[in-house]
């Protein structure tokens, strides 16, 4: 395994965060020093270039404690947060259920109360002679009317129905 191989190996355990500070160092010093990169490695030197220049940052040494607090008071306001809207949720939830429910049995009700099973329909005429001359007479009226309206159409110029 040559060196240049070791350094992208290296590289790899860089960006998967698993280099110790050493490793670090020693992929900064060989990405600074080296004046020529393989083509492979050229944007890490660039990157490693750019970050070797940047002052230091200095951390707080209660820092890690102060984001641990800061994240347990904010968890811990949610779940006041959810606790308190669940029991909202669930009196919504349940008042929407019972409302659902009352307007299914309000229904059925008033369908039952309106539908009366004792109306069967009945016949019109008891006589079958009286209903001969009904029907008759009716349908007399519409071939009247029905052949009046043709008329009319044909009067005005108007293409036949037929």
């Amino acid at each position: 395994m040559n060196k240049e191989e070791q350094f992208e190996k290296l590289l790899k355990a860089y960006y998967e965060g698993t280099t110790t500070d050493e490793e670090e160092k020693l992929l900064r010093q060989y990405f600074d020093d080296k004046k020529e990169v393989p083509d492979s490695l050229l944007n890490e030197s660039r990157w490693f270039r750019a970050i070797s220049h940047l002052p230091s940052v200095p951390v707080p040494d209660d820092l890690e404690k102060r984001i641990s607090d800061k994240i347990d008071a904010k968890a811990s306001k949610e779940m006041y947060f959810t606790s308190l809207h669940r029991n909202h949720f669930n009196k919504r939830w349940f008042t929407g259920m019972v409302a659902g429910i009352l307007l299914l049995i309000g229904s059925g009700v008033s369908v039952y109360k309106y539908m009366n099973y004792n109306d069967i329909p009945h016949d019109t005429f008891n006589n079958v002679a009286e209903a001969h001359k009904a029907v008759a007479v009716t349908l007399t009226e519409v071939s009247c009317t029905l052949n009046e309206n043709l008329a009319e159409l044909d009067i005005n110029g108007r293409e036949k129905i037929k």
